[in-house]
């Protein structure tokens, strides 16, 4: 996955020291496009379970169409449905009412909650059809309430980021897995931005990728069509049928990291070694076992030598040793993981000392 956007342009590498890692570069890229990845989903006797188009088909919505698979799949789970007119209106955008419906309606299967008569939200009046959801989506800390809001806001289009934090707080997703991912993994967030830990898990749970520009855009407006991939896309990762994805996306990021050393763009090296890591770890906790265990040791090399890469081309060489040894000790442990994961741990390691050894002769 090579994404160099016009805004991402390579790099000035200072000092001479990383043109000594392109000839490794080069060769592991090879080495990665024939790798074990592309077998890992026989090897974990993954299956991606290809959904059959639902009887009813939408005159918006044809089988071309990007969302077709996501909105077929939520309209068999009964989460979604179309309008009288047969259609979707996949481009139709989504209100914060609408999306909490979307959200809270499945966990609120086979419950009455005709007990909710009013709402505390100046904006939700006593009637409307919107009003049990926000009450159920408030009470469980899915959204805010007063005193700190005292408005739903429930006819503004609901942004991307809204919309994830409250469907992973409404199945109350636990994120200490991804804790130790402090690195950037998109232009558009940064980690000290209120979502950065809901766009982080977005990405390990393959709901959303970097754009080319590696943007995941947090502040986009929803349509149906985008409501109904991230959703869908969700439940196939809570029910394990993510994994392998997630693993190839792995695979296509670090293929990124070493094309990123030969354009000399440490920037992208490291949005790719992130976002790679990201999913890694997204993939291990939906099937933990030594393979994936595995990748995320490979992950975490990776990244190390990203970070290595940009302290060594900016003169800090003991802190480029210092990781590039962290990620020849972490490749180790993906061989020590996984046996099959052994030919890439060890070109790794190659491209690991060759960074210490050049980080050493300044």
């Amino acid at each position: 996955m090579h994404r160099h956007g016009d805004h991402l342009c390579p790099e000035p590498e200072q000092h001479g020291f990383a043109w000594k890692l392109t000839v490794f570069a080069s060769f592991l890229l090879s080495v990665l496009h024939r790798s074990v990845f592309l077998t890992l989903g026989t090897l974990c006797g993954l299956i991606i379970p290809l959904l059959q188009a639902h009887a009813q088909d939408f005159k918006d919505v044809p089988p071309a169409h990007p969302a077709f698979t996501a909105i077929e799949d939520l309209q068999m789970r009964g989460i979604l449905s179309g309008y009288p007119d047969g259609t979707f209106k996949p481009e139709k955008n989504v209100a914060r009412s609408e999306a909490v419906k979307m959200i809270m309606a499945p966990l609120l299967a086979g419950k009455d909650v005709s007990q909710h008569s009013s709402s505390p939200y100046t904006d939700v009046p006593k009637g409307i059809w919107y009003l049990p959801y926000t009450e159920e989506a408030r009470m469980r800390g899915v959204i805010d309430g007063p005193p700190q809001k005292t408005t739903f806001q429930g006819e503004r289009t609901v942004l991307k980021a809204e919309f994830i934090k409250m469907l992973l707080k409404a199945n109350s997703i636990d994120l200490g897995f991804l804790q130790d991912v402090h690195d950037p993994f998109a232009i558009d967030v940064q980690p000290s931005d209120w979502h950065a830990s809901f766009m982080a898990y977005s990405v390990a749970s393959s709901m959303l990728s970097p754009s080319s520009d590696w943007e995941l855009q947090p502040g986009h407006e929803l349509t149906r069509a985008d409501a109904a991939v991230l959703l869908s896309t969700f439940f196939q990762y809570r029910e394990g049928k993510r994994t392998q994805a997630l693993l190839s996306a792995a695979d296509r990021e670090m293929t990124s990291v070493l094309q990123s050393f030969e354009a000399k763009n440490s920037r992208v090296a490291l949005y790719a070694a992130t976002t790679g890591l990201l999913e890694a770890k997204g993939a291990e906790q939906s099937r933990p076992e030594t393979l994936t265990n595995g990748v995320v040791q490979l992950g975490e090399a990776f990244l190390d030598l990203a970070k290595g890469n940009i302290a060594g081309s900016v003169g800090q060489y003991a802190q480029s040793a210092a990781l590039a040894g962290e990620a020849w000790g972490k490749a180790g442990k993906a061989t020590e993981a996984s046996a099959t994961l052994a030919p890439i741990g060890q070109k790794v390691q190659d491209i690991a000392h060759t960074m210490a050894e050049s980080a050493r002769g300044h």
